[in-house]
C-alpha cells in the first residue's frame, strides 16, 4: 500500500486538490457535527422544518423533500430543507437526519443487519480488509455496467488491475488472487472476447443477489426515517435501476468521495479486518429500549467477537487497545470485561451510518431518474 501511494503520489496529490468539490472540508463537517453551525430545531422534532410545497425543484424534476424527504414525526406533511451544492452530498442532510427522532432506531435495525449479513472468510481476511473487499467488489461492477452501449459485456482483467492500481484498493498481484477468488466462489464468470488475449469476466447473479440483499437491509433501516426507501427497495429487482445505480455509486467513489474521510476516528474500525463489525457489534449490547449507540457499558467478549468474525483474539484485543488509545472507547469491570463506547465513538458510529444513509438515498434517486420512462411506483 505504501508502494501504491509513493508510486501515484501525482494522482493522490490531484485528488487532493479535487476533494473540496465533491466533499465538504472535514473542518467544515466536523465543526457542523459540533453543532456549531446548527440550525434552529423546531419544538416537536428537532429540525428546521419548512412546507413541503416550498421546496425548490432540483434537477430532475423530483425536489428535495422527495430525495431526501427526513419527515417530522409531528406533521408529515412537512419536511427538512436539505441544501444541495452541485448535485454533490454535503453534510447538511447528515445533519438533519441526525436529529430525527426515529434515526437511533434506523441506525440499530442497520447495525444488526449489517452483523447479520458479515460474510467471514479467514482466506479472504489475509488478501484484504472487510473495505477493501467491499471497494473492491463494486468496482467490478461498475467497470461492468460502466458502458452499458459497449460491443462486448463485462470486463477484463488488465482493466480492474488498472482501477484496483489507480483507487489505492489492492496491488494487480492481489487483485489477480481476489479475482480467482471471487471466479471460484461463483460470483464472476469468465466472458467470450473477440480478442483472445483479453480475458473477460462478468458477474453473474450470484453477486449481484448478494448486493441486493445487502441494498434491501440498508433500504428497510431507512424507510422510517426517509419514506422514499421503500421505493428504491421495490426498483432493486429492476435491472435497468441496478445498472444505473452501480454507474452512479462507482463515478462517485472515483471522483473521491468516500465517507471515511468525512468522519473522524472512523478508519481505525473500517481499516481493521472486521472493525467495523466489532464496533456494531458492542453498540448491540446495548439495552434493546435503551438509547443507541449505548452510553453505559456493555458486556465484552474477545473470545466471542473473534470466533464470530473469524479472527484472532489477538487481532481484536489490539483493535480495542488501540482504538482506547484514540479515546474511542475504554474497557473496565472485575476482568476488563466491559466497554464503554466514547463519545467519539459514539459519533463516528452515528455519522458513518448517516452519511451511508444519504449517500445510498441520493444515488438511487438519481437512479430511479435516470430509467427510462421512470419505474412502477407499487
Amino acid at each position: 500500500r505504501r508502494r501504491v501511494r509513493e508510486q501515484g503520489s501525482d494522482l493522490y496529490g490531484q485528488w487532493d486538490a479535487a476533494l473540496p468539490l465533491v466533499r465538504p472540508a472535514p473542518q467544515t463537517a466536523i465543526r457542523q457535527f459540533r453543532g456549531d453551525d446548527h440550525a434552529q430545531r423546531s419544538p416537536e422534532a428537532g429540525l428546521r422544518l419548512r412546507p413541503a410545497t416550498e421546496c425548490q425543484p432540483r434537477r430532475g424534476g423530483a425536489d428535495l423533500c422527495t430525495v431526501l424527504h427526513i419527515r417530522s414525526a409531528a406533521d408529515p406533511s412537512r419536511c427538512v430543507s436539505t441544501d444541495r451544492k452541485g448535485g454533490i452530498i454535503s453534510s447538511d442532510p447528515v445533519v438533519r437526519l441526525r436529529d430525527h427522532p426515529e434515526f437511533p432506531r434506523a441506525i440499530q435495525t442497520a447495525a444488526r443487519d449489517l452483523v447479520r449479513l458479515y460474510r467471514d472468510d479467514r482466506l479472504l481476511n489475509a488478501l484484504m480488509s472487510d473495505r477493501a473487499r467491499g471497494l473492491f467488489s463494486h468496482a467490478a461492477l461498475y467497470l461492468h455496467f460502466e458502458n452499458p452501449d459497449a460491443d462486448e459485456a463485462g470486463f477484463s482483467v488488465s482493466e480492474m488491475k488498472d482501477l484496483c492500481f489507480k483507487l489505492g484498493i489492492c496491488s494487480r498481484g492481489r487483485c489477480e488472487a481476489m479475482l480467482a477468488l471471487m471466479r471460484a466462489a461463483g460470483l464472476l464468470a469468465a466472458a467470450p472476447s473477440r480478442d483472445r488475449r483479453r480475458r473477460m469476466l462478468i458477474p453473474t447473479e450470484r453477486l449481484l443477489e448478494l448486493h441486493r440483499v445487502r441494498w434491501n437491509a440498508y433500504f428497510e433501516a431507512m424507510s422510517t426515517v426517509m419514506p422514499r426507501a421503500g421505493v428504491y427497495r421495490d426498483a432493486i429487482q429492476d435491472p435497468r435501476f441496478v445498472g444505473h445505480f452501480l454507474r452512479i455509486l462507482g463515478k462517485r467513489f472515483i471522483s473521491g468521495f468516500q465517507i471515511v474521510d468525512l468522519v473522524p476516528g472512523l478508519r481505525i474500525f473500517s481499516e481493521r479486518t472486521a472493525g467495523m463489525m466489532v464496533l456494531y457489534s458492542l453498540a448491540l449490547l446495548g439495552p434493546e429500549d435503551g438509547p443507541f449507540p449505548p452510553v453505559e457499558p456493555v458486556p465484552l467478549s474477545i473470545n466471542t467477537l473473534a470466533t464470530r468474525f473469524s479472527v484472532s483474539r489477538k487481532h481484536v484485543l489490539t483493535l480495542l487497545q488501540d482504538a482506547e488509545a484514540e479515546a474511542l472507547l475504554e474497557r473496565g469491570g472485575s476482568a476488563q470485561n466491559e466497554v464503554t463506547l466514547l463519545p467519539r465513538a459514539r459519533d463516528a458510529l452515528e455519522l458513518t451510518l448517516a452519511h451511508q444513509f444519504v449517500f445510498i438515498a441520493e444515488g438511487a434517486e438519481a437512479a430511479f431518474q435516470a430509467c427510462s420512462g421512470g419505474l412502477a411506483i407499487a
